[in-house]
């Protein structure tokens, strides 16, 4: 018999992959480094060990797990269960193999939070906002958080092309990947300090005149601007399909070439200075207020690089950077900072999204943000995706192995790509390896800190 795990903290981790997640009664179930074994309740899984299911939070909360220390719902990793076992390639392992495996993964990634962030326990809720409990500072009180509220939309559903309506098409999600993910957005400067309204400065200006000035504000003066917009009209026939702004942002209701209604899903109306300029370039608009902020910081926080290709690194990162959206108490945020990141979030979606929709073999840009773009595809081309996703610097999830196209890298590859073809060829072992070391990299990194006194967190925002 195996012998179980233990993490730096001495914990024990495990999944449990339940039959029916909306009705949790029985499945399999793996404690890192033993065998899978089939359970037949929740209450015959070990108290011993923290397990991480595949229950949505609706369910998880309704059936009050969450008051049960040892269970953690299927957003836990932000990355839901279900969604690392596809982009794995996992489910042609059989079901046994397949939560072996991913209870080998996760528990890597906790391991790996324990040593980096030296906590003890995994956090209640999910591993985002336990990061942010350790740093993250409450956001000076403004009278203009509704506003910051509405500029937080965090995913971007597109408007379908109408040559693409009557074909069957395959919903495929591309990644961008994580650790360099995490660097691009924890490297951006976010808005802090007080909030004033400055809407006198758009009297007898020009709408050019005032993106100008915004424009100038942002570059010289590091002063953050939010403002809020009427978007007239989309010019740009791509940005109109990808944006797909509604009648809640101010869009003027109206039928495109084909005689057909835009679809209203996008109902932002205050949109942040970067997001602004780059909206001003594709669509005609009206400023009707403005605020600015007092000025611009750095987060504050060095995304980890210890290891090439760590899966439980990759993992980690993403939860590290979506802590930015995360309040002390762990709950997403409505605050300036939140705004700020999930406008980087969807700038840099969006590039990635037209990018692909240039692509011949991708029919539809479905929807983008956190860090992913959904497309559709011809099922037909579903082997291809590996080469689509590695035009624009993305990851595709692992295509079944008899669909796999093997492609050979040069010494000089980038992580991304090495990343992908791990998971192509199933080459777990490489995970894991690298998982070990960058755990004991982190590890001896957080105990070098301790032993000086250097505080983890040196950023301040707010």
């Amino acid at each position: 018999m195996r012998t179980s795990r233990k993490s730096i903290k001495n914990n024990h981790y495990g999944v449990a992959m339940f039959d029916n997640p909306r009705k949790p009664e029985h499945g399999i179930a793996c404690v890192a480094g033993q065998e899978a074994f089939e359970f037949t309740s929740t209450g015959s899984l070990s108290k011993d060990t923290y397990w991480f299911t595949n229950i949505p939070t609706d369910v998880f909360n309704k059936l009050g797990l969450g008051h049960q220390p040892k269970f953690r719902h299927e957003y836990f990793f932000r990355t839901r269960i279900q969604a690392i076992k596809n982009e794995l390639g996992l489910g042609d392992l059989g079901q046994m193999k397949c939560v072996e495996q991913l209870s080998h993964h996760l528990f890597n990634c906790m391991n790996f939070a324990e040593a980096f962030l030296d906590i003890d326990r995994p956090p209640a809720h999910m591993l985002s906002a336990g990061i942010a409990q350790l740093f993250k500072k409450d956001e000076v009180n403004t009278k203009y958080k509704k506003h910051f509220r509405e500029a937080s939309q965090s995913l971007v559903k597109c408007e379908r092309p109408r040559s693409s309506m009557n074909k069957d098409l395959m919903l495929v999600t591309l990644l961008a990947p994580r650790k360099d993910y995490c660097k691009f957005i924890v490297n951006r400067y976010l808005p802090r300090g007080h909030w004033q309204s400055f809407t006198s400065f758009l009297h007898g200006k020009t709408t050019k005149d005032v993106i100008e000035n915004i424009r100038l504000w942002e570059s010289e003066a590091q002063m953050p601007v939010l403002a809020q917009v009427e978007i007239r009209d989309v010019y740009d026939e791509t940005a109109n399909l990808l944006l797909n702004h509604g009648a809640g942002s101010g869009f003027v209701q109206k039928s495109n070439s084909d005689n057909r209604n835009y679809i209203t899903f996008n109902d932002r109306e205050w949109l942040t200075a970067p997001e602004l300029l780059a909206y001003s370039e594709v669509a005609n608009l009206t400023i009707k207020d403005l605020l600015i902020g007092e000025s611009y910081c750095m987060p504050g926080l060095v995304a980890p690089n210890f290891a090439k290709v760590s899966y439980a690194e990759q993992l980690f990162c993403e939860n590290y950077w979506v802590s930015l959206t995360r309040n002390k108490s762990g709950n997403i945020d409505h605050g300036p900072t939140t705004a700020w990141v999930l406008s980087n979030d969807r700038s840099y979606c969006y590039k990635k999204a037209r990018q692909l929709f240039s692509l011949p073999e991708v029919e539809a840009i479905a929807s983008y943000g956190y860090g992913r773009v959904t497309i559709m595809i011809d099922p037909h081309l579903v082997h291809l995706l590996p080469q689509v996703a590695r035009k624009v610097g993305m990851i595709a999830p692992a295509p079944e192995p008899d669909k796999t196209v093997n492609i050979e890298l040069t010494p000089n590859a980038e992580d991304f790509e090495l990343l992908q073809v791990i998971q192509e060829r199933r080459k777990f072992e490489y995970y894991l390896k690298n998982d070990e070391d960058a755990i004991n990299a982190a590890h001896l990194q957080t105990e070098r800190m301790k032993s000086r006194y250097v505080p983890r967190f040196a950023g301040e925002i707010g």
